[in-house]
């Protein structure tokens, strides 16, 4: 009974403005909870997009990658083998060579032995002529 007692009347009025503005706040309470929810559903579809997109992309440079490691790949194997068919022709000429030379040096020993004997006969014919003409009594002229 006593607080009833302290208590203004309440006036319809009062009541009405009251009223109209709590619909007003729950109009304004409605209408940023939408806003939001609109925010919210357009970055969760941003977010969405942009992890695809993400997606997209690592595919994309995985396959690039795979395609620049296959080129790679296969320079190197084409190296390779031209390498090897470069040593392949450079063994051959080696051998060819080797070969020319153990020819070469052959020829070069025979001629050799074939200088010193013909070496050996002038100088055995030198020296049977020295001998002649140093034992032959009389001068001996040689004209050209």
């Amino acid at each position: 009974a006593r607080e009833s007692s302290s208590r203004a009347p309440i006036d319809p009025d009062s009541l009405r403005e009251t009223a109209t503005q709590m619909a007003e706040i729950t109009s304004l309470a409605v209408q940023m909870t939408d806003a939001e929810n609109r925010l919210f559903h357009d970055r969760d579809e941003a977010a969405k997009y942009q992890a695809s997109l993400m997606g997209e992309i690592e595919l994309f440079g995985s396959l690039l990658s795979v395609l620049i490691i296959g080129t790679i790949f296969l320079l190197m194997s084409r190296e390779i083998g031209r390498r090897h068919h470069t040593e392949e022709t450079l063994q051959n000429l080696n051998a060819a060579l080797e070969q020319r030379v153990t020819t070469r040096t052959t020829e070069l020993r025979r001629e050799v032995a074939e200088r010193r004997r013909a070496e050996g006969r002038l100088q055995s014919t030198s020296a049977f002529l020295d001998a002649v003409i140093e034992n032959v009594p009389a001068m001996i002229f040689v004209t050209v």
